[in-house]
């Protein structure tokens, strides 16, 4: 029992590299990194998904609801 309360909760992290949750200063590490290496201005986690959610939207047609429903967001209004 507990083996699928595990499994259903690994399904939710994106970003891992073992099947859990990343600590949010390696995040925050990435970001700085990459930012630099691609000469763009550093972004935050909360920046980065308030862009791709405004990304689907706008440039790839994706509907509210639909990106609602991706950002984990269990309201929909």
């Amino acid at each position: 029992m507990r083996l699928l309360r595990t499994i259903r909760i690994i399904q939710w992290f994106v970003l891992s590299y073992d099947d859990c949750p990343l600590n949010k200063s390696t995040l925050s590490r990435w970001l700085e990194r990459y930012s630099e290496l691609a000469g763009v201005p550093r972004i935050d986690g909360r920046g980065l998904r308030q862009s791709n959610a405004s990304y689907l939207i706008a440039e790839l047609g994706a509907d509210v609801l639909t990106v609602s429903h991706r950002l984990g967001h269990i309201k929909h209004q």
